[in-house]
């Protein structure tokens, strides 16, 4: 869930949405298990996923920055697409196969905590270095604040926000690894629970940190207060429709407080 928070801030970052991850990261763990199943080492097995990722970038690049057309319903057709394509994978039932190989990548501990965790949170470093220390961090603020004014001075704004795809779609590939051996097992039909807590925390950690703007480790700790929450409501004995409710719940919230922090950064 953290990787795919982090991937929903590359574009949110330069201006605009990707809507499609949670599904370029079911039907990525889709292919894991299909792979896998048939001896496909795992190095080329995750070298598959990262690449069918990008692939899923670029293509929502050519129609959001080379046509012109609203990333919004983009993405979200992207996402319709990949669910269909993620069943089409399955047939509709779970997947199984997943490898012994994989599923210790993911699952093996180190002091006590998953090494899928551990890459998660190297990635929160490594994100924060190119956010705070880069130019290429730098760029994608730019172009989110203004693309006509990076145009003027000089950025290329459609490569930025092309590598900004792009890499959000790497990145959900890499979080279909993680799940796919995370349970060993992969359900196709899950994607639309992966969309709404990911951007939740990507708009609360646009409101810490790093007031209005999209950063990693805002992003990390807004993952973590939502995590709380719903764990706190299901030691209440909570059913899913309250978790939910404090997803959307949350979203909202953090959508609202990240506009004031951006207005008040604006005003000031």
């Amino acid at each position: 869930m953290l990787v795919l928070a982090l991937a929903a801030t590359l574009p949110l970052r330069a201006g605009g949405f990707d809507l499609s991850i949670a599904g370029t990261m079911v039907v990525s763990a889709g292919l894991v298990a299909v792979m896998t199943a048939k001896g496909v080492p795992w190095p080329v097995v995750l070298v598959a996923v990262l690449v069918m990722g990008a692939v899923v970038g670029a293509a929502n690049s050519a129609l959001i920055v080379g046509l012109g057309l609203d990333g919004f319903v983009v993405t979200l057709g992207t996402l319709t697409a990949l669910e269909g394509i993620a069943l089409a994978i399955s047939g509709g039932e779970i997947l199984t196969g997943v490898s012994s190989s994989v599923v210790s990548i993911v699952t093996a501990k180190f002091l006590g905590v998953q090494a899928m965790t551990w890459y998660a949170w190297i990635l929160v470093g490594v994100m924060f270095y190119v956010y705070n220390c880069t130019p290429a961090g730098r760029y994608l603020l730019f172009v989110g604040g203004s693309p006509d004014a990076s145009k003027l001075a000089g950025l290329s704004v459609t490569r930025i926000r092309t590598v900004a795809l792009m890499s959000a779609g790497v990145l959900a590939g890499f979080a279909g690894f993680m799940l796919a051996g995370s349970f060993g097992a992969v359900d196709t039909s899950i994607a639309g629970q992966y969309l709404l807590q990911p951007y939740a925390a990507a708009f609360l950690g646009a409101t810490t940190i790093a007031v209005g703007r999209f950063n990693a480790l805002g992003t990390l700790v807004g993952l973590y207060l939502l995590v709380i929450g719903i764990a706190g409501l299901q030691l209440f004995g909570a059913t899913e429709w309250a978790t939910n409710v404090f997803n959307g719940g949350a979203l909202i919230a953090a959508i609202t407080f990240a506009k004031l922090a951006s207005n008040r950064r604006g005003r000031s």
